[in-house]
């Protein structure tokens, strides 16, 4: 890539990962957090068309599952080609493997332009996207300063990858690697136990002792599920008006939580450094900061005296519990 194309970190948060999903031109999805990979969460939210898992990159204890060296057909699967694109790349690998969705014109011409790319090549078309890149790169953090240099080394990585299910089977894929990963195949349409059995599983490799994963999925658009179960009720016979104003109060939900996710992204992107700078510089001025400093050092130091008393009671004990 060429320089000044680099590709930004970005959180797992449902509400930039549907903004983001949104601004490349998809429509009718859009991502929810789940509290655990199991049936009873994934079936709450049907449709789920696919999982975005984020965990940390090595922390496993054991082998992963080797992938397999077959085309399938019809999978989109695209290799990771550009470094910190995961999470873009995660989501792409589950859009363009949902039947009928709306995919906007900038993705459906890439599809069309991908489709007889090996995984390499369509990786390295996602990186050369300047629509993708820029969309992905609204969402970079604000720093003090920017500074050159070898990346460092003692934070630990995280990494994106994605299960969607696909012709009776469920895959897992991960642009690190150089196919996907099958996962079995599941009865019917409900591939929910097959993912939590899978995701499950992941994490065990982890060990105990790692609690450190995110789980999203990608849904329909909960606006117009809702909506078109109110228009489904009002067909009957006798509708049920109970349902009905459970179903607008759902919709109701959504709005407001759309309207949050507007506004956390306001203030994701916006600028408060030279406020902060600003307001800093006005304490040094008035001989304020100085004073705040040192309160700020104190109860600093206290907090590690207290971290340390802790670990040290905690030893004590242990050998009695």
């Amino acid at each position: 890539m060429a320089d000044g194309e680099q590709w930004c970190l970005i959180e797992s948060d449902p509400g930039l990962l549907t903004d983001l999903i949104g601004k490349i031109g998809v429509k009718g999805v859009q991502c929810e957090e789940l509290y655990a990979p199991s049936v009873d969460e994934l079936s709450r939210l049907d449709p789920v068309y696919g999982l975005i898992f984020l965990f940390k990159y090595g922390g496993e204890k054991s082998a992963k599952e080797a992938p397999i060296t077959h085309t399938v057909e019809d999978l989109f699967f695209a290799q990771q080609m550009v470094t910190n694109a995961c999470a873009t790349q995660a989501l792409v690998n589950i859009l363009m493997n949902v039947p009928g969705l709306d995919l906007g014109q900038e993705l459906t011409d890439f599809k069309g332009f991908t489709a007889t790319l090996p995984p390499d090549m369509k990786g390295m078309a996602i990186g050369q996207s300047e629509k993708i890149r820029q969309v992905h790169n609204s969402y970079a953090k604000q720093e003090v300063f920017s500074m050159e240099g070898p990346p460092k080394t003692d934070q630990d990585a995280f990494h994106f990858l994605a299960y969607v299910p696909h012709n009776g089977r469920l895959y897992e894929l991960d642009g690190l690697n150089q196919g996907p990963v099958d996962h079995g195949a599941f009865a019917g349409d409900n591939w929910y136990s097959t993912a939590e059995k899978a995701v499950t599983d992941r994490i065990a490799k982890f060990g105990g002792d790692e609690i450190r994963f995110n789980l999203c999925a990608l849904v329909k658009d909960r606006t117009a599920l809702y909506t078109e179960q109110i228009e489904v009720e009002k067909s009957t016979a006798e509708p049920n008006t109970f349902k009905i104003q459970e179903l607008e109060d759902k919709i109701a939900v959504e709005v407001e939580k759309r309207k949050m996710y507007a506004t956390e992204s306001v203030r994701r992107k916006h600028n408060y450094i030279p406020f902060i700078l600003e307001a800093v510089r006005m304490m040094a001025s008035r001989e304020k900061l100085g004073p705040v400093v040192e309160e700020a050092k104190t109860k600093q130091k206290a907090r590690i005296e207290a971290q340390k008393a802790k670990k040290e009671a905690e030893g004590k004990l242990a050998p009695y519990l």
